[in-house]
């Protein structure tokens, strides 16, 4: 029989990350939030640190590149490093937009 299709506004969350080691120091991820209005992250850096937290819980202190937003058009690399219970999470960016906000005066 066929499985019941499951769709993220289904679920008690706005957002989902995926992840799934591809080597040793690689971890290849995908994140999904079209609740708030991303269909899909290319790099997701608080969820980075989250997911280095998760995993030096297990395996203890760890270095690791997360490979996100390929399949967008978007390569991203984030470099999560975890020491006794920290974590640290880095990578270059590009300027894609800027801006100002203007406030009125009080």
């Amino acid at each position: 029989s066929m499985q019941p299709r499951a769709e993220i506004s289904d679920l008690a969350t706005d957002t989902v990350y995926c992840f799934a080691p591809v080597a040793p120091t690689k971890v290849k991820a995908r994140c999904f939030a079209p609740e708030v209005g991303v269909h899909e992250d290319p790099a997701t850096g608080s969820a980075a640190a989250g997911l280095g937290l998760y995993l030096s819980a297990r395996a203890g202190d760890l270095a690791f590149d997360i490979a996100q937003g390929a399949e967008v058009g978007r390569d991203s690399t984030i470099i999560v490093v975890t020491a006794r219970g920290r974590v640290r999470v880095g990578g270059s960016v590009v300027l894609a937009a800027e801006g100002e906000v203007h406030l009125p005066e009080a």
